[in-house]
């Protein structure tokens, strides 16, 4: 069993963000608009007495269970903190991902790997996170479950340098793809029944007269099979009631296990519905359903 998590209805799409810190070529209302590419940059890196500040006020206060960032540039060693406010004046804090007893934000990257997978010497031992030469390999993105709060406002604070992904080198400003804070579907996943989490290469293999072949890279994508075999009929018509806002052409996120920050970083993605949504009726008090979900790259 695990319990899965898709949200939809980005409430920062209709925000008003401070846009102070942000570089004019590249502002901070970029992190409102897909794709993802158009990322919003800051002037300079954060630091812990100066960190990079996104944040903004919606035009009503709004239930959120989830928030997150995408495609960023963080390093995994880069530490973010959220906080959702009452007030548009980001004053009366609902929630707070610092911790509260030590004071210490949370790192970008959490411990991936048991210490049975970790090799001596090796540049992650320590931090149990993605060995340098993969991290490049995944989106840097940042997922939060919140508990259920009413938010008026949000802000994040990024701490650390940022990292350029086609050379590792670091760099001296933090950028985001994508900025989300909204409401979300929450369901028992029992995996008993089948569901996979998949990579799609996208990759084009070329066959030339006398056995020749090579590869025309591409742009590979997660996907999910998520099974819901038996959920209750309040998640049934709640996916439904999804289904039919987001159809194929609006993002939605997909985490597959909340209790698992290993779980959100490896599986969890920004994306788009495949397929049609077909409901079982399986009890009185019971349904069935399968969703397909396509990771967005771009």
């Amino acid at each position: 069993m695990a319990n899965g998590i898709i949200a939809d209805r980005n409430r920062v799409l209709t925000a008003v963000v401070d846009e102070s810190g942000w570089s004019t070529a590249a502002p901070a209302s970029n992190a409102q608009v897909l794709p993802l590419k158009l990322t919003a940059r800051s002037t300079v890196a954060g630091t812990d007495g100066s960190p990079t500040v996104l944040r903004g006020y919606f035009d009503a206060r709004y239930p959120i269970t989830y928030a997150g960032l995408f495609k960023t540039n963080l390093k995994q060693s880069g530490r973010y903190r959220l906080r959702l406010f009452s007030d548009a004046a980001f004053s009366d804090v609902l929630f707070d991902t610092r911790d509260a007893v030590t004071g210490v934000d949370r790192r970008v990257m959490p411990s991936l790997y048991d210490w049975r997978q970790l090799r001596y010497a090796a540049p992650n031992l320590l931090r149990g996170d993605l060995p340098p030469e993969d991290y490049a390999l995944y989106p840097s993105n940042v997922h939060v479950v919140v508990p259920l709060v009413r938010a008026a406002s949000f802000q994040w604070d990024i701490v650390g340098s940022g990292f350029d992904p086609a050379t590792g080198d670091d760099v001296d400003f933090n950028e985001v793809g994508y900025a989300w804070a909204s409401d979300s579907v929450q369901f028992e996943i029992n995996y008993a029944y089948g569901g996979n989490d998949g990579w799609n290469p996208t990759d084009e293999i070329k066959r030339t007269p006398g056995g020749g072949v090579y590869v025309e890279p591409g742009v590979g994508y997660r996907s999910s099979e998520i099974p819901l075999d038996y959920i209750t009929k309040l998640d049934g018509d709640s996916l439904f009631d999804l289904s039919k806002r987001v159809s194929w052409n609006q993002p939605v996120v997909w985490l597959p296990n909340v209790d698992s920050a290993q779980d959100l970083f490896r599986y969890g993605f920004i994306g788009q519905r495949r397929d049609s949504f077909k409901k079982t009726w399986k009890t009185y008090q019971l349904d069935g359903a399968t969703i397909q979900i396509e990771e967005i790259t771009t």
